[in-house]
């Protein structure tokens, strides 16, 4: 098995990884390229021999998408149909899994502080939101039509070393762990 491909670690991971199962050289490979480019994609995958993809990559910043919401749709959802595209044409992706968010099913109110469920229905509350609902909908399109091995994940905000300072979670916890 090949370590998995990660999109853009981003904002919150460092540039190689202290715990793995594999040697840290082999996982801190850095490719410049463009997610929305088919042959930047195909040749990360092909040349590094990738058959598991493990994908985070989005822009993110809300302070941002306020000004930009275009370039925010075109990283997320572009970005991620020309993975899919070029995974399902090169037919050797054993598992490919994207990191999603928890936030695009929108906002509990504090009068209804229930957990969310997979089933209920999506309500994302800003562009960057709806271009990762509209993500896991190419997904899930991809996953049936294409018979692809493919996994949601919809976890919570995730913290890290490198985080950029203009997040309100990493300021927050920057105050707290000093």
């Amino acid at each position: 098995m090949r370590p998995p491909a990660a999109g853009s670690f981003g904002i919150c991971c460092r540039p190689t990884a202290t715990v793995t199962p594999w040697p840290a050289s082999i996982i801190s490979n850095f490719i410049k390229g463009d997610v929305c480019a088919p042959k930047d994609v195909e040749n990360a995958l092909r040349n590094y021999r990738i058959d598991y993809i493990v994908y985070f990559a989005a822009r993110s910043h809300v302070d941002i998408l306020l000004h930009d919401p275009l370039s925010f749709t075109q990283t997320t959802i572009i970005g991620t149909q020309v993975l899919l595209e070029v995974s399902r044409k090169l037919g050797s992706i054993r598992r490919f899994i994207h990191v999603s968010t928890d936030e695009v099913y929108g906002e509990n109110g504090a009068q209804n502080p229930t957990a969310f469920t997979e089933e209920q229905s999506l309500h994302p509350i800003n562009p960057y939101l709806a271009s990762k609902a509209a993500t896991e909908m190419i997904i899930q399109a991809y996953r049936k039509s294409f018979h692809m091995p493919l996994i949601i994940v919809r976890c919570n905000n995730m913290f890290g070393p490198h985080q950029y300072p203009e997040s309100r979670y990493s300021s927050t916890l920057s105050l707290v762990v000093l």
